[in-house]
């Protein structure tokens, strides 16, 4: 068994599918706290019609003064494995909105990263959604080199988005 790293703690943590023992708490498959069009992110996001936001619990930055405190604290959420979550990408995708926005995903990346390959976005309406990857900016390499060299960095706010172009 392979021990965590993927985050910026570094934490050698065990993880099995439903259980962890590192600073995030959380097991290898996702648990998704929230999926809905988020039509409050910054207008260059959420545009119109609004960011289709996938909020992950088990966020292991620990900032203070989280916005998201509930869900990035606490094991909020369902578990789903790479099949569930690319379904819940899909029906996400169908509420109209502008993107994919993934929020605190890092600790769930190769599970994610699967489910992004399972899906290949856009293929119902035969468009291709932009696909964010909201993270903290002291994110390690190893989570973001999962997406086969396929992610596209930019600075926001103190965080960084990815677009993910798998």
């Amino acid at each position: 068994m392979a021990l965590c790293n993927l985050c910026p703690r570094r934490c050698n943590a065990v993880r099995t599918p439903d259980r962890g023992e590192g600073y995030c708490h959380m097991g290898t498959l996702p648990v998704v706290a929230r999926a809905a069009a988020h039509l409050w992110e910054e207008p260059c996001i959420s545009g119109t019609r609004g960011s289709g936001t996938v909020f992950f619990s088990g966020c292991a930055l620990g900032c203070v003064f989280c916005q998201n405190e509930s869900i990035s604290h606490h094991s909020l959420g369902r578990v789903m494995d790479a099949k569930a979550l690319s379904e819940l990408f899909a029906r996400v995708e169908d509420l109209g909105v502008h993107n994919l926005n993934l929020v605190t995903p890092s600790h769930f990346a190769p599970v994610i990263f699967e489910a992004l390959r399972l899906r290949r976005p856009g293929i119902r309406r035969q468009r291709v959604y932009p696909r964010l990857y909201g993270r903290g900016k002291h994110e390690v390499v190893s989570a973001r080199t999962v997406g086969c060299g396929k992610l596209k960095f930019f600075a926001f706010r103190g965080l960084t988005f990815g677009i993910v172009g798998v």
